[in-house]
């Protein structure tokens, strides 16, 4: 086995466990109902600047599609279930797209794993669309987590409305600032 790749596997591995035993669901990262994810405010004009963090409206970590266009969200659990919703720019709706899938690229070092997510329940519209895409794989659950440590880059590919975007996906909570 290359050395490269052995690393790869010891980083998700490593990952991966910090994950099972570091991980716990909170249920007061979840938005209230009704919302998504916003608390009791909206993005209104405020009148004035701040800053504010928000978990999606599944409970999951944001990060921005181009610029506020859009943004994703993903989650993953236990069982190495990791989804990616994708959401409007107030992160209050999903939108659709027609790709049967996304990728994720999770670069270690310099060894570089694609991930592909199928879309969850396409619609029978032509083309089919859908706005959620899992795989069930605690390697990239693990990588996820630990692209904030440091040595790990995620990178999520999808295109929206026939627009291509290529993302880096962190796993702090995106901050607005208004």
């Amino acid at each position: 086995m290359k050395i490269t790749g052995f690393l790869f596997a010891l980083v998700l591995g490593l990952s991966t466990a910090a994950m099972f035993t570091g991980c716990t669901k909170s249920s007061d990262t979840k938005a209230p109902e009704g919302e998504a994810g916003h608390g009791d405010h909206d993005h209104g004009d405020h009148g004035h600047d701040h800053e504010h963090s928000h978990a999606g409206p599944h409970g999951g970590k944001v990060f921005v599609i181009g610029d506020e266009e859009y943004h994703g969200e993903w989650t993953h659990d236990d069982t190495g279930k990791v989804s990616i919703y994708l959401l409007d720019s107030a992160m209050k709706e999903t939108v659709p797209t027609a790709s049967p899938s996304v990728t994720i690229d999770v670069k270690v070092g310099e060894e570089t794993k694609t991930y592909e997510l199928p879309a969850v329940n396409p619609t029978a519209d032509e083309p089919p669309t859908a706005f959620q895409f899992e795989i069930v794989d605690a390697g990239l659950g693990g990588a996820l987590e630990a692209v904030s440590e440091g040595g790990v880059q995620a990178t999520l590919k999808v295109v929206i409305n026939s627009k291509p975007y290529s993302v880096k996906i962190t796993k702090e909570e995106h901050s607005h600032a208004h």
